[in-house]
């Protein structure tokens, strides 16, 4: 198969042929007449043999330089095929992965550049994080009535935060205030609408609130005021929106205590004797399945 080598050089003897012009013929002289009786002509030999030996040693020369360049593309290509090009001098892309061969010639590891795989990893992150706020199991929130147990229920482990005078609105602060600072973990009790009206958007809202805690306790009020029905019975309909809140009826089993027991400037409002207040804390505790005060 014709090689670099043969394209050379066949290209160097048509140039040869061509410009040098070897003609090697020896020249003749004819004694024959022309057709048209000119005379004849006669070749001077002796001025060929000048061309000839000029002609001669201009191939001499032009042979030399034909075999020394043959000599070094030999030599070239002898090296070509000793010492073969890496890839950074033949612009091929070898790329070697860690610890792999380039051309039999083992490559060390290359570090990697990326930046997610060498960021460091802190490890010592808690897989959770810590809560900061105390920890209550049960809290009470509600109004003056509310008042009467506040010394007294968080000796059997429920938390009050009874106000005086307090609305459906104030109540509503509260809860949000308390779910804030505290962590709440296991019910809460709600006492609101004895003081005014309460919408059902409100007691929505209340409830809402406190949707995320297992158990949920609100106590219907009771008092002699035209708003106590309407709020009792938008109490009543909780449970059926939020499925852990449970009812505690007050205004119902509040009735079975004699007058004397609740206070009677306001038609019995308010807890007025001990056993008002043991019988309205065991209402609570009851409900939260906490044991019960005993009677003295």
């Amino acid at each position: 198969m014709p090689n670099d080598i043969d394209t050379q050089l066949a290209a160097y003897f048509a140039w040869v042929e061509t410009h040098i012009g070897l003609d090697l013929h020896p020249p003749v002289t004819t004694d024959e007449a022309p057709a048209d009786d000119r005379p004849p002509v006669t070749v001077d030999l002796h001025m060929h043999r000048d061309r000839r030996k000029s002609r001669v040693a201009r191939l001499v020369i032009v042979s030399t330089l034909m075999a020394a360049s043959i000599v070094g593309l030999l030599i070239v290509t002898d090296r070509k095929s000793a010492h073969p090009l890496t890839p950074a001098q033949t612009g091929a892309d070898a790329t070697a992965t860690n610890g792999t061969a380039i051309n039999g010639t083992p490559v060390a590891p290359v570090p990697s550049t990326n930046p997610l795989s060498t960021a460091p990893v802190n490890s010592t992150l808690p897989s959770t994080t810590t809560d900061p706020r105390p920890v209550i199991g049960t809290l009470a929130i509600g109004e003056s009535v509310m008042q009467g147990v506040q010394n007294v229920l968080p000796n059997h482990g429920v938390l009050v935060d009874a106000r005086e005078s307090i609305q459906g609105k104030g109540i509503i602060d509260a809860i949000m205030t308390a779910r804030s600072q505290y962590r709440i973990t296991d019910s809460m009790v709600i006492q609101s609408g004895t003081n005014g009206p309460v919408t059902q958007a409100q007691y929505e809202e209340m409830a809402s609130l406190l949707a995320d805690l297992p158990h949920v306790y609100f106590m219907t009020i009771k008092a002699p005021k035209a708003w106590v029905a309407g709020n009792n019975a938008e109490i009543a309909a909780l449970p059926i929106t939020h499925p852990n809140v449970t009812i505690i009826d007050w205004a119902t089993l509040g009735a079975q205590l004699p007058p004397a027991d609740l206070s009677v400037s306001d038609g019995g409002i308010h807890l007025n004797s001990s056993v008002a207040v043991r019988f309205y804390a065991n209402l609570i505790l009851g409900a939260l399945g906490k044991p019960l005060i005993p009677e003295p």
